[in-house]
């Protein structure tokens, strides 16, 4: 037999016997590299000495091993090469081409622009300042953007949709900064849904307990929240709100330059931006330039006012499963109930005639439950009706550089879930990140990569949202097939069997918990719960009929939906098209805290839009689920991470440190004034988490710096809303007096005196009792902040002379008492803080 034995000078053998697998008790003969010259030179040439060695080495081991191993291993290998081989070519081509039209195609300099047509009025155009329009404006605007937005008409608008907010759109709310635009508008409060069913009734409640008590959804009336987000955008000195008609958009050489829009004077005006986005509603008159239409109208919504009555479930939405279609009720006002009630189809009873009042009265009336019949009669009889088609139209953008579609404009869906608003603001935010780090809106690559990836990157909440929209809706609707019936008594039973059966679903419609995945296995397990009870007890040939056509119309219902949404972008958005990278931003204001990550070229050229589907792709989605559902299930399986050390900023010392080491002191001090507790400052997600700890405390926080690596206790108080980013040089979007105790640290020696006194004066304003000021002595070594672009100016230390000063100047009173006993805890418990802490009267 064959032996192999290493000798002076010679080639390791280790290696390769490792890879021939050779079993042991084998006799072996001499195989030797005497010299240099007689080594393998190349891979080649080793692979010939492997197959050689395997040659012999098989003959000798016919009884011990099996050849096919070794001949499968290796055609897997050389397909798997083959199959990278076709894909990188296929990845090069095709980037080539992409590289070859961008070099082909001439857009004009910036320098011929400004000749041609002058210089910008702005950074960015926004059409339409509905909730979109107003949303981004006052998002960018924050940023430092230059925004010209051009509404067609500016009175408060009154619409008899776009009055619900899913808790999952109030935190995108919170995440803008525009929670405010909520109150003093007599909003109510949604805290989930009822369903009623041929006289029974269940309630599914919003999953709200990890959230704060503010967090839940929202009913108002439509026109006076975009009034009051109206006046926030129109507060900001870079954004101009102006009246006007946009009529078209200004193109030249295939880029969108600006608008041409008539005033409310009549004169055509022109305006011009590197980016305009297009968010005029659902009747917009831009948007076939810009993207494909396919609008469907399923239905219309006709809808009332009831007053003086009461919901049979305060504080919910209530859907009534109708016949031929659901009723949906909820409050606007704390006496008013908005009344929608859907009828399929396009054509609708004459208004004029009294058809249409003969309708409801007749078929409607009867089903509607009997707390709310007197109410729903006398709204009829007054005569105040109004119509509104009920569109849907999946997002279909046709890349247009320096243009951009946003909310129904855009992306349309049945407002019976009430999703629309949650999806705009969604949108709103992906957006808002992906331009925040963009350093010229003139730079035509840029801005494009940027924009195709926020088409992607909205994809797995939007299409969330959107296929559960039009599948609820072909559910809950009456039909005389069976199946059908089957499938909607099996959905109406499976969410009133509790637990996960309806926590699941309420999260996908909430906008809480937006996963595709989940949501297509809470589908199918609905239709797998009807088959099951049709089998049940005795499984008939009729009955295994109808349990496989509702399996089927299951199918029917969910699939065109999901391949009008796009199930590669829906499912596997990361490896449909990489986001771009980051680059230093341009403006003041946080950086992006939304890590995006970076997705596979591979895999992208995989998923073509000319690539079939393969039989292997369910079973991938099934593994993808699978790993979802266990992320799911270990990332909520615990609470928050216990946080001690608070890390410190470039290795420097911070009074971050000193606020944690102070809050048994601060207790002792302020005992049951600290019911309610705000951090204003770096690390305060630590600092929250351990006041969270403490017995009674509800604690806040507002980070001014970016969170780039933030832990998952930190992300879960993000994702909640209990902790923002925001630039305090702004006023920070609580009510007055929302606070027993604000706490502010590390920002306050990085601002100049004349923002200091806004933000102080904006911080007694949220503090309903007392303000505590941990700053730097003079003349010490402070912490250096990440980005000092959020406060403009490095740290000054100041002395205690110099804070007495101010405070006297700005009228701010200190609070003695509280100050003596805070240095009497310290002192007993043997801390001395390393900054000066200064505790202030919030009370005017």
């Amino acid at each position: 037999m064959l032996i192999i034995k290493p000798v002076t000078n010679s080639v390791t053998s280790l290696p390769l016997l490792r890879h021939l697998r050779l079993p042991r008790y084998t006799q072996f003969t001499h195989i030797t590299f005497r010299s240099t010259n007689h080594r393998p030179q190349s891979v080649s040439q080793l692979i010939s000495l492997t197959n050689v060695l395997t040659s012999v080495k098989n003959k000798s081991m016919e009884n011990t091993i099996d050849n096919s191993y070794i001949v499968a291993t290796f055609f897997v290998s050389l397909l798997g090469f083959t199959v990278l081989s076709v894909l990188r070519r296929r990845i090069s081509n095709s980037v080539s081409h992409s590289r070859r039209i961008v070099r082909h195609r001439s857009y004009p300099t910036r320098g011929e622009f400004r000749r041609r047509y002058g210089s910008p009025d702005a950074d960015v155009i926004i059409v339409g300042a509905g909730v979109a329009g107003a949303a981004l404006a006052y998002a960018l605007g924050k940023e430092g953007c230059k925004i010209r937005l051009i509404e067609r008409d500016l009175t408060e608008p009154d619409r008899i949709v776009g009055e619900l907010l899913q808790p999952g759109g109030y935190l995108k709310l919170i995440e803008l900064g525009l929670e405010d635009c909520v109150e003093d508008i007599d909003g109510q409060r949604v805290l989930g849904y009822a369903l009623f069913k041929d006289g029974k009734s269940t309630k599914l409640s919003y999953s709200l307990e990890k959230y704060h008590s503010n967090v839940s959804g929202r009913s108002f009336h439509n026109g006076r929240f975009i009034r009051k987000m109206r006046e926030k955008a129109a507060a900001l000195p870079n954004v101009e709100v102006e009246q006007g008609t946009v009529t078209s958009l200004v193109e030249d050489e295939g880029r969108i330059r600006g608008v041409l829009y008539k005033t409310k004077a009549g004169e055509v005006m022109q305006a011009l931006a590197p980016l305009t986005v297009v968010c005029d509603g659902c009747f917009s008159n831009l948007r076939r330039s810009l993207c494909k239409p396919q609008v469907d109208v399923p239905s219309c919504f006709v809808g009332l006012v009831l007053e003086n009555c009461e919901l049979p479930y305060p504080n919910h939405g209530h859907v009534i499963l109708a016949d031929p279609s659901p009723i949906l009720l909820y409050p606007i006002s704390s006496s008013e109930i908005r009344c929608l009630v859907d009828i399929p189809g396009q054509k609708l009873p004459s208004l004029g005639n009294g058809d249409m009042a003969k309708y409801l009265k007749t078929v409607v009336a009867p089903q509607v439950p009997c707390e709310l019949h007197d109410a729903f009669i006398a709204a009829v009889d007054t005569g105040n009706i109004r119509a509104m088609p009920n569109r849907s139209m999946p997002a279909s953008p046709v890349r247009t550089p320096g243009a951009l579609l946003l909310g129904d404009a855009f992306n349309m869906r049945h407002p019976l879930t009430g999703g629309g608003m949650t999806v705009a603001l969604s949108d709103v935010v992906v957006l808002r990140d992906l331009l925040k780090p963009l350093q010229d809106f003139n730079n035509v690559g840029s801005l494009t990569k940027y924009l195709e990836s926020f088409y992607t990157l909205r994809k797995p909440v939007a299409s969330t949202i959107n296929t559960l929209a039009g599948a609820l809706y072909k559910v809950f609707c009456a039909s005389p097939d069976q199946a059908m019936k089957e499938m909607r008594d099996a959905c109406f039973d499976y969410l009133s069997l509790g637990g996960a059966c309806s926590s699941g679903p309420i999260g996908l419609l909430s906008g809480l918990n937006p996963s595709p995945v989940w949501l297509v296995l809470h589908f199918f397990a609905v239709a797998v719960y009807g088959f099951a009870r049709l089998l049940l007890p005795l499984p008939t040939p009729k009955r295994i009929w109808i349990a496989v056509r509702l399996v089927l119309g299951a199918s029917g219902i969910i699939f065109p939906i999901i391949k009008a949404e796009g199930m590669r972008q829906m499912f596997f958005p990361a490896y449909y098209r990489a986001p771009p990278k980051k680059v230093m931003s341009r403006r003041l204001g946080i950086p992006t805290r939304r890590s995006v990550g970076s997705g596979s070229n591979s895999l992208a050229g995989i998923f073509h839009s000319k690539t079939r589907l393969t039989p292997l792709l369910p079973i991938v989605i099934v593994l993808i689920g699978a790993f979802a559902i266990l992320s799911h299930l270990y990332t909520h399986s615990g609470g928050y991470r216990d946080t001690k050390v608070i890390r410190m900023i470039e290795g420097e010392f911070g009074c971050s440190l000193d606020v944690q080491m102070a809050i048994p002191f601060l207790r002792k001090t302020y005992g049951d004034g600290m019911h309610k507790v705000l951090h204003v400052g770096p690390n305060t997600c630590a600092i929250v988490s351990t006041l969270m700890r403490l017995k009674g405390v509800e604690a806040w926080g507002v980070e001014p710096n970016d969170i780039e690596d933030a832990d998952v206790a930190c992300k879960r108080l993000l994702k909640k809303g209990i902790v923002r980013v925001a630039d305090i040089k702004f006023p920070l979007p609580y009510r007055p007096r929302s606070f027993s105790l604000t706490i502010i640290s590390d920002a306050v020696d990085y601002l100049s005196p004349k923002y200091l006194n806004r933000t102080l004066q904006d911080l007694v304003r949220v503090s309903a009792d007392n303000l505590v000021i941990f700053a730097g002595y003079s003349g010490k070594s402070k912490a250096k902040v990440k980005h000092l672009s959020n406060f403009g100016r490095p740290a000054k230390m100041r002395s205690a002379l110099w804070w007495d000063r101010f405070f006297i100047q700005t009228s701010l009173e200190e609070n003695e008492a509280a100050a003596l006993k805070f240095e009497q805890a310290a002192s007993e418990g043997s801390y001395k803080p390393k900054c000066q802490v200064f505790h202030l009267n919030s009370y005017q």
